[in-house]
């Protein structure tokens, strides 16, 4: 019973960072018209890191540690799973500014030189 409590609360964190994904992008596409070219590619470099920011922590932390609390339920044995889980929930941090680092322009200019 806790297992589906805690599944409804990150399906309803999600589904709140997609809500407000789309009308941001919808926003950003209404007032194209009145920004320069500059801030329309800045604008695009940062809807892009944000939209790898939120994917990043659901593939590195939710998915192994929910399959590593849900897969013994069903009687599978998880075995390597769980190395997985450790590893990838230790190494997001460090993956998470690198995402900035590569989507913007700037950053990717002063970190490749």
């Amino acid at each position: 019973m806790s297992s589906i409590g805690c599944f409804m609360i990150i399906v309803v964190c999600f589904s709140t960072i997609l809500f407000c994904a789309y009308n941001i992008f919808r926003s950003m596409k209404n007032t194209q018209s009145h920004m320069s070219a500059r801030t329309l590619e800045l604008n695009r470099q940062l809807f892009l890191t944000l939209t790898f920011q939120t994917i990043l922590p659901f593939i590195m932390m939710y998915s192994p540690v929910g399959l590593l609390l849900t897969l013994p339920m069903f009687e599978v044995y998880v075995g390597r799973i769980s190395n997985y889980a450790g590893a990838s929930v230790s190494i997001y941090p460090s993956l998470e500014p690198l995402i900035a680092m590569i989507c913007i322009k700037e950053f990717k200019k002063a970190f490749m030189s």
